[in-house]
């Protein structure tokens, strides 16, 4: 797809659906498998208690499945068109802002949010993402 400007159908959270459907069936195999795996990873190894597994082993596999989320995002990336490599642009860019004044302004408040700041900017990217592919698909 050259950009959803065209081929819009009004709404937004479909033609999200859409070009993410798109630029996952463009991206190489095995950059769906390292995403996959990761945000699984990311999911299941959250939820079990250190008491399941040694702490320092799911220290390792909870790291580890943050890095295949973040290589799989950047395979995703370049996997994908134009049109969609700005709303990662756009979206990292709003990320980076949003999350430096968020956490400075709560460390200046006395709030440290330790290993939960991953939480923060990724769900401040994941918001981000879809105000700029909101943005990008009418200009």
């Amino acid at each position: 797809m050259a950009g959803m400007a065209s081929d819009e159908s009004g709404s937004l959270f479909r033609d999200l659906a859409v070009e993410t459907a798109e630029s996952w069936r463009t991206m190489a195999p095995l950059g769906r498998a390292i995403l996959g795996a990761g945000v699984i990873g990311v999911v299941v190894l959250n939820v079990l208690e250190r008491t399941a597994i040694p702490s320092t082993l799911l220290s390792v596999l909870r790291v580890l499945a943050i890095v295949a989320v973040v290589i799989g995002c950047v395979a995703n990336a370049r996997a994908a068109d134009e049109f969609y490599q700005r709303i990662y642009l756009y979206a990292c860019t709003y990320t980076l802002v949003a999350s430096m004044l968020i956490l400075y302004a709560l460390a200046e408040f006395g709030v440290n949010l330790g290993v939960r700041s991953i939480s923060l900017v990724a769900g401040i990217f994941a918001v981000s993402f879809v105000v700029a592919f909101a943005v990008l698909r009418r200009g």
